[in-house]
């Protein structure tokens, strides 16, 4: 366990880099509203007003938040009186008076581009609407049944005669010039609106939702907002937002043919046949592939850069969830100002004493992932932008379940997976007085006043700011390109689109080689970026490497992938003529995608790929073994992955900085390589905000050898070459930790329903357990209470283990705060700061918020009082909370003194 000597916040990394470095003890550090996290702020019904605006805009503040993100969604039963309709004068008058309170209490404030989602609302007409192509398959003698569907006549596109062996007979535009004859099947294609309306929308925002494949759509769509913001008295917000693409069924757009014919350069009526699945398997796949690549290219021209440069128009910028959608999701994140991923769930970490919710329905659901979450970073490295953001927490367990040390390993990935910007999901806008619960979204996680775990949430926020004052001013040191063969997965002859989406990633991304490429380079500690064909063609080669957006990559992997359309495998020959090194896992591409100029572009890809390797131009390498051809390349891996720790690895200047957490069940003690040959080592504890210099030693591969010691759940930053004075001490247990016995006096001190009776104990345990009946459904904070004498053991200093905590501690020892225990592992460094004689140990232990929610079920209480979904539990079943079992609570131990003994790696 290691001891750090200095103790200054963090973020004073980048002041130390800037200045002398004499007196770091005396700097105090700005830390800018965009360093801290964000939360996602529901407004329910718009039923907001200017003094809880405030109130809830300084709980926010105090609470160590940045900004947040407006969301107006349904009301609540009994407040219809306070509904303002969104975009309403006075909803515009609420929304520039929330920016002028923001820039009071240095807050910044992002609003979605609409109210829940996806984009709609009332003035989506039906031509606006999104659309859906049906393919309706029928025998000849249903035709007038056809005849007669208004619907049918009014959206038809096409209707193709098939003969009973599948022979395409004839194509009309006109059902009644069709003659049915025999056993003739007629496939008729017609469009119609989906009828798909805006999810948990809020007043003024009910509707239909729009073609997000129509640029006029989106026009159309946008205008009411160039209205309600003509005369804005205030400035606009940072970014306006887009959610995660939910626009069920839509496939089609009024102009999609035209679109098809010029991007493709084939009629897609005269190959309606393929969409119905008839033909040639090949055919109808790559007509398939034709049709998918054509929705992508539509939804990032038509939608996605024109919204973002409309935002831009407003002055504000963009930020957008691209997942779920049909296209390429590189791409349509690269094309946005903050592309922004979200996890949903917990990640299942190995870390011992970490609860996972048993209720979490994981085979509906994969867990969170780094490698999807390295879509949105690398599309954010690539080109250039400093955020990568996520929405985050979302359904981490039940209602009122989930703990401040469960949120910090997933951060701690988000972080490590190129994530730098976090949003919280979410905050509820509630009245000040409000019955508890007051106002909550109906789903997890509640992070607000109400709930139990916001009393301490300012060490999760102050964690993250610390966290990510680093790695927003860093840039990205990644060794390797990583392409993606998107058009393998869209070489399909089943259904119609394909959607990337972020919950299901063994539909489109597990499986895939591209998948299992990433997954051994990331677990053997090499570093890699995705890259898409359209961003492939932005790069260059500089010195035998390659070079995109100022970042410099040694390789680009390409999986064992099937297609590869010729001007990205004539693009990877110029990168190696001029002395890139190309990396082919098992052998070239064999074939370019679609139905486009088949043949003429089969020869040119032939051409390609078909030279000896003697005639080959460049270093094309195609090898069964990535990892072995990295090596022969010098191309190293991080081994410290071989140590079970997950890391990012950033540069400023000529300094390397690895962010490090360990989020397994295995504790390191000893020396862990890194690929950096360094002089000295700076490390630093973002959760204690300690830093202080490391021992390091060369290692024999060039590299060095840093002396860590790190519990399973925590993490460190280390920066190295920068040299500083102040010695990090590391130290060992000297004895077996020493119990803490005595009388405990428990003092209930804030919470409800009610404050339970103080009351002493010798043996801690959850004080559900008492005999107290309002201590078994109390929820909030206990102060416990003990003195003692200090152990006659001889130690250079005593660490304070609290064991069990439910949830989270703050600790005073002889009236000086020692600090807060909120995560794993749940321990606090004493120093020096005990006394011989009378120590007094107070320890402010905050539970969940459960077992008063179970309380109120019980009790049938009426705090369930939305419009819309309501409350609903993890499983999206009506939340009853009456059948829980409670949850345990308060300081359950053991809790023990270590005496600590410093020594010298």
């Amino acid at each position: 366990m290691l001891k750090l000597k200095l103790i200054l916040p963090c973020v004073l990394l980048f002041v130390l880099l800037l200045s002398s470095l004499t007196a770091p003890n005396q700097i105090s550090v700005p830390v800018s509203s965009q360093n801290k996290p964000w939360t996602r702020w529901w407004w329910p019904g718009s039923a907001v007003d200017s003094v809880n605006i405030t109130t809830n805009l300084e709980a926010i503040q105090q609470a160590g938040f940045g900004g947040v993100e407006i969301t107006p969604i349904y009301g609540v039963k009994g407040y219809e009186d306070k509904f303002i309709e969104f975009l309403s004068p006075e909803w515009m008058d609420l929304l520039a008076y929330t920016i002028s309170e923001a820039d009071r209490l240095d807050l910044q404030v992002d609003m979605t581009a609409g109210t829940g989602w996806p984009f709609g609302g009332p003035r989506v007409t039906v031509q606006d609407a999104a659309k859906q192509l049906v393919i309706k398959i029928t025998a000849a003698d249903s035709l007038q049944g056809l005849l007669k569907n208004r619907q049918v006549n009014s959206g038809l596109i096409a209707a193709i005669t098939f003969d009973e062996k599948g022979k395409k007979l004839n194509i009309t535009d006109n059902l009644k010039k069709i003659k049915p004859s025999g056993n003739a099947k007629i496939a008729v294609f017609y469009k119609r609106p989906t009828g798909q309306t805006v999810k948990r929308a809020a007043p003024g925002g009910e509707g239909f939702v729009m073609d997000h494949f129509s640029e006029k759509a989106l026009r159309h769509y946008l205008a009411r907002f160039d209205t309600a913001f003509m005369n804005f008295k205030s400035r606009k917000p940072r970014a306006f937002f887009n959610d995660s693409f939910e626009v069920y069924d839509a496939n089609w757009t009024d102009n999609l043919t035209a679109e098809f014919k010029k991007r493709r350069g084939y009629d897609l009526s005269a190959h309606l046949d393929a969409l119905a699945g008839y033909g040639d398997k090949d055919r109808v796949a790559r007509v398939k592939s034709d049709y998918r690549q054509t929705v992508s290219d539509i939804l990032l021209d038509f939608f996605t850069v024109p919204w973002t440069n409309w935002c831009h128009d407003m002055g504000s910028i963009s930020r957008n969830q691209a997942h779920g959608s049909p296209a390429n999701l590189i791409d349509l994140y690269a094309a946005v100002d903050i592309p922004e991923t979200e996890i949903f769930g917990p990640s299942g970490f190995d870390i011992p004493g970490l609860r996972t919710d048993p209720d979490f329905p994981a085979q509906h659901r994969t867990p969170p992932d780094p490698l999807m979450m390295k879509f949105v970073s690398s599309a954010a490295n690539l080109t250039g932008k400093n955020l990568a953001s996520s929405e985050s927490f979302t359904w981490l367990g039940e209602h009122f379940n989930v703990s401040l040390s469960q949120c910090k390993p997933e951060v701690d990935q988000l972080f490590i997976g190129g994530i730098n910007h976090i949003f919280f999901h979410g905050t509820t806008f509630s009245p000040a007085d409000e019955e508890w619960p007051g106002w909550i979204f109906y789903a997890s996680t509640h992070f607000g006043p109400s709930n139990t775990i916001w009393y301490d949430i300012k060490e999760l926020t102050g964690y993250i700011t610390n966290c990510q004052s680093i790695l927003q001013n860093s840039l990205p040191d990644n060794d390797i390109l990583l392409y993606y063969p998107v058009f393998d997965y869209w070489y399909d002859h089943e259904g119609l689109l394909k959607y990337f989406t972020v919950h299901n990633l063994n539909e489109w991304l597990y499986g895939t080689d591209f998948h299992r490429i990433a997954r051994l380079l990331w677990e053997k500690g090499f570093t890699f970026d995705y890259i898409s064909d359209r961003l492939l063609t932005n790069t260059n080669v500089n010195d035998n490497e390659l070079k995109i957006n100022n970042l410099t990559y040694k390789t680009i992997v390409i999986p064992d992938c099937r297609f590869m359309p010729e001007t990205t495998l004539k693009k990877l020959n110029d990168l190696a003529k001029n002395g890139a090194n190309i990396i082919f896992h098992r052998s070239l591409p064999q074939d370019v995608p679609g139905l486009t100029n088949l043949q003429n572009r089969r020869k040119l890809f032939k051409q390609l790929s078909g030279q000896r390797p003697e005639e080959r131009p460049g270093h094309f390498y195609i090898t069964d073994s990535i990892c072995v051809k990295l090596d022969d390349m010098q191309i190293r891996a991080e081994h410290l992955k071989q140590k079970n720790l997950q890391f990012i690895r950033k540069k400023y200047g000529d300094y390397y900085i690895y962010f490090i957490s360990n989020l397994s069940s295995d504790k390191i003690d000893g020396w862990v390589p890194f690929n950096v040959n360094a002089q000295s080592v700076w490390i630093s504890n973002p959760v204690q905000k300690i830093v202080g210099a490391g021992v390091l030693k060369p290692a024999a591969d060039g590299g060095s050898e840093v002396y860590l010691q790190i519990q399973p759940g925590e993490s460190l930053f280390l920066l190295f070459n920068l040299e500083l004075l102040q010695k990090l001490f590391y130290m060992n247990p000297v004895t077996e930790p020493v119990p803490l016995t005595g009388d405990w006096k428990i003092n209930f001190i804030r919470g409800g329903p009610e404050l339970p009776e103080t009351i002493t104990l010798k043996d801690l345990k959850s004080w559900t357990e008492l005999q107290d009946p309002a201590a078994a459904c109390f929820s909030g904070t206990a102060r416990y209470s003990i003195s003692f004498d200090k152990p006659a053991v001889s130690a250079d200093e005593w660490h304070l283990d609290l064991g069990r905590v439910a949830e989270s501690a703050r600790v005073r020892l002889n009236g000086k705060d020692m600090g807060t225990v909120w995560c794993f592992p749940f321990y606090i460094p004493l120093g020096n700061n005990l006394l011989e004689k009378n120590n007094l140990l107070e320890i402010q232990v905050t539970s969940l918020a459960a077992n008063r929610i179970i309380d109120m079920d019980k009790k049938g209480a009426d705090w369930k009082k939305f419009y819309d979904i309501n409350v609903v539990n993890i499983n999206y079943q009506p939340f009853n909370a009456a059948d829980w079992e409670p949850v345990e609570s308060g300081l359950i131990g053991p809790i023990q003194l270590a005496p600590m003994k410093y020594f010298d790696p």
